[in-house]
């Protein structure tokens, strides 16, 4: 099939890519899609021609493959786009492109409403803010396609045996953030059965460690299913002036003025949570200046280190609290030992088979099918297996082909968040 797209065009690519560094994850995926209908050799994205770009002359040479050896060009514009060196001697060399002979040959795609020098106000963009890199590859090769004069659908839906898009649903996967206590892609680890056991034991100090992007704040949320009744707290210490400690206690309090009103101190806290059982969660617990935590720590194991009715505090952090304390001036065991320690490790296998079977049906067939390569590749983790799976979801509602949808699966980069 690329070669038949390949014998299409008379030139080297059918797309190029200018675009700065801090937009080099987003571009990747979008090459990637791209490559699995053209093949890397037609795809002017540096990291597919590394051996061929490593030249004295590349500032004369690269400038050619975009006016001469590429059908569609497009810039992918960010605040810094012009204003660095080498995406701003490319535009130079773009815009002179943009005359009534080829300036259909560019598609202008940007970021957070970017512009570059020359171009007018009335200039049309692809605004990439709000568009999975599987969104951004549909527009692109539906721009190629017009611009042959085929339907607009022709290179996503192949040219043998089409693939049909799945219907519009809603993508179910998360990449950004914790996934609430009942999202329907939540997996389960036994740190799960550990931490289940201690909400409903006597403790009231709990911590979470793991590595990072394993899964932490996400087993916190469960708190919210377990303990029926409660009321939760939380959010944005880690900003909250913690080098000075009056100005993090008083915001710390006013974490609780929703429910309760006005909250004055420790006493008055301990009084309104007696009677309104409450959880305080303390994600990314490290994030929290020496200052803010040598004020709250103290205080927390005072008040909270014996069973009791009340307040209970629930942190997530990637270093055993040891460790960390220790690092804070909070080196004495005794601000550690109280709390119940649960430490979250990799997915079961079983676990990453459910999530791929969340997939629309070519795309769940075509990664259980490479399950070992995905399981190595993700190394089991959570937030990998969601990008994959939300790439290859959008990926299967635009149409893509079933070679452009292994292409992702073999793809490093489709295991990471932007």
């Amino acid at each position: 099939m690329c070669k038949l797209f390949l014998g299409m065009s008379a030139k080297r690519f059918r797309i190029a890519f200018s675009f700065a560094g801090e937009k080099r994850d987003f571009v990747a995926k979008v090459a990637s899609i791209l490559a699995g209908h053209f093949g890397e050799d037609a795809i002017l994205y540096d990291k597919y021609h590394e051996a061929e770009f490593a030249r004295y002359d590349l500032g004369v040479y690269l400038p050619k493959l975009y006016s001469e050896q590429s059908d569609l060009i497009v810039p992918v514009l960010c605040p810094a786009y012009d204003r660095k060196r080498w995406t701003g001697w490319e535009w130079v060399h773009i815009y002179g492109l943009l005359t009534k002979e080829d300036g259909w040959r560019v598609m202008p795609c940007r970021f957070e409403h970017a512009n570059a020098d020359g171009l007018s106000p009335a200039s049309g963009f692809i605004e990439l803010g709000n568009k999975t890199p599987a969104q951004a590859a549909a527009l692109i090769l539906e721009r190629l396609a017009l611009n042959e004069g085929h339907p607009k659908d022709h290179y996503a839906k192949g040219k043998a045996t089409p693939p049909q898009p799945a219907a519009k649903q809603q993508n179910p996967f998360q990449t950004a953030g914790a996934l609430r206590h009942d999202h329907p892609t939540y997996l389960q680890r036994p740190a799960d059965a550990e931490f289940e056991n201690a909400l409903q034991g006597p403790s009231r100090l709990i911590s979470i460690t793991g590595e990072y992007e394993i899964g932490k704040s996400s087993l916190m949320n469960q708190a919210r299913r377990i303990l029926q009744g409660y009321e939760f707290f939380g959010g944005g210490l880690a900003s909250s002036n913690s080098h000075d400690e009056a100005r993090f206690m008083h915001y710390f309090f006013k974490l609780f003025t929703r429910r309760f009103g006005a909250v004055a101190d420790w006493d008055e806290l301990d009084e309104h949570t007696r009677h309104c059982p409450s959880v305080l969660f303390l994600d990314d617990l490290g994030e929290v200046a020496a200052p803010g935590l040598g004020v709250l720590i103290p205080a927390l194991v005072e008040r909270l280190a014996t069973p009791g009715p009340g307040l209970r505090a629930i942190t997530t952090s990637p270093q055993k609290l040891r460790t960390m304390f220790a690092d804070r001036k909070l080196g004495n065991p005794r601000y550690s030992r109280p709390w119940q320690n649960i430490v979250v490790g990799q997915l079961p296998s079983s676990e990453a088979r459910r999530l791929l079977e969340l997939l629309q049906p070519r795309a769940r067939s075509l990664a259980l099918a490479r399950i070992q390569e995905i399981e190595a590749t993700s190394q089991l983790r959570p937030k990998k297996l969601q990008c994959l799976c939300q790439l290859l979801y959008d990926a299967e509602c635009n149409g893509f082909t079933d070679e452009a949808l292994i292409t992702l699966v073999q793809t490093e980069k489709s295991y990471c968040y932007e």
